[in-house]
């Protein structure tokens, strides 16, 4: 078998190998650190923040082995209330930066555990993104309010304001392969593109009734990406394509390659409950790693919903293990290139390591590209 087939099995046999648990109530955010897919950051509803090292998870433990994190912070000092997003500094995991529901967001030093910088947001934050592509580093800020602001950490002020939204904007995206390009979803029902170099920046809101490139656009007043609140996005790794999760049960993928924006009209099916004004981005599987991408939607229902992102066929439904159920998962995010692996953080305060029982190559001609669990690595 090929490298690809293989991987495609492994993303089919995802089973839940560890567990760890040491926060009280939803996990709401994690993040893989960009420079060694080693360190897991974790923004939690108890108002705390922690660091796992994933190489400790290792695949001979037990579910029920209980890992310690290598950093967490006590209720109440990270934030006063839950910490809506963390993220690791895309050019030095020395640094990351955590948002709340406190109305800030605060730059961390990693190895001292402190925070550095707190930016006074007055607005209760959903989510923030850091620009993958910009070593000014701006983070993109989704509050509870219709104004999208642009963070400069280098100088510690708000560089930009998108106006636009008319409700509260509750993700944002910074696009992999243009720096200057933006999108947000929010409580209006809207997703709207934005080039940040331009006076007027919204160049683009996303119409659900515009099926093909030669339908006109409904009036900018009527436009809808969802007929209820937008709270996922996820930039396909080309930056041409865009996938939407909104409160009204519906997943939308967007081809931007016309201008406007199309909707590719790909059926996910009814499996998927998502009903809560939070953040839930959905996650895709590595460029490469398959033929045909797949994409992870944790559901109100207690699962993680898998499917082939392009024609939306239901490739796995993830079920958490006995004793560990929770109402449902609030984030997942992908482990390492060319590996099975994903993390996710579910309403009782747990993590779970998701990866094939084996993931063994050796009869692939490019194994040296396909790794195995992370704790493979150490044992």
């Amino acid at each position: 078998m090929d490298r690809k087939s293989i991987l495609k099995q492994f993303h089919e046999d995802l089973t839940p190998k560890n567990i760890s648990q040491e926060h009280v109530g939803f996990i709401n955010s994690l993040d893989l650190d960009p420079a060694e897919s080693r360190y897991l950051l974790c923004g939690a509803a108890d108002s705390s923040v922690s660091i796992w090292d994933t190489w400790v998870f290792g695949s001979s433990r037990s579910l029920n082995q209980k890992i310690q994190p290598i950093l967490h912070t006590q209720r109440h000092d990270a934030h006063k209330y839950g910490v809506s997003k963390a993220s690791w500094w895309p050019m030095d995991t020395g640094m990351f930066v955590t948002a709340s529901f406190d109305s800030t967001v605060k730059l961390w030093d990693t190895n001292s555990g402190e925070s550095v910088y707190s930016f006074d947001m007055e607005h209760r934050v959903y989510n923030i993104d850091i620009n993958p592509l910009n070593t000014n580093g701006l983070v993109a800020v989704g509050m509870d309010h219709p104004y999208c602001r642009l963070l400069d950490l280098r100088i510690a002020t708000s560089a930009h304001t998108l106006k636009g939204h008319s409700g509260r904007i509750i993700s944002t995206k910074w696009n992999p392969m243009n720096e200057y390009i933006l999108a947000s979803a929010g409580s209006d029902g809207t997703v709207r593109i934005w080039d940040i170099r331009q006076a007027a920046s919204c160049v683009s809101s996303m119409d659900m009734m515009r099926t093909d490139q030669d339908l006109d656009l409904t009036p900018i007043d009527y436009r809808r990406a969802h007929r209820s609140s937008v709270n996922g996005l996820c930039w396909f790794p080309t930056g041409t394509r865009l996938i939407s999760l909104g409160n009204d049960n519906k997943s939308r993928v967007w081809s931007l390659s016309v201008p406007g924006g199309i909707n590719e009209s790909i059926n996910y099916g009814p499996l998927v409950q998502n009903r809560h004004l939070q953040t839930l981005d959905p996650v895709l599987s590595h460029l490469g790693d398959l033929e045909t991408p797949y994409l992870f939607v944790p559901s109100d229902t207690g699962d993680i919903l898998v499917f082939q992102a392009l024609d939306g066929r239901l490739v796995r439904k993830l079920e958490s293990p006995e004793g560990y159920k929770a109402s449902r998962y609030a984030c997942i995010v992908k482990g390492e290139p060319k590996t099975a692996v994903y993390y996710s953080g579910n309403g009782n305060g747990a993590i779970t390591e998701w990866t094939a029982l084996e993931q063994d190559t050796s009869d692939d001609e490019d194994n040296e590209l396909v790794s195995a669990t992370v704790g493979d690595y150490l044992n």
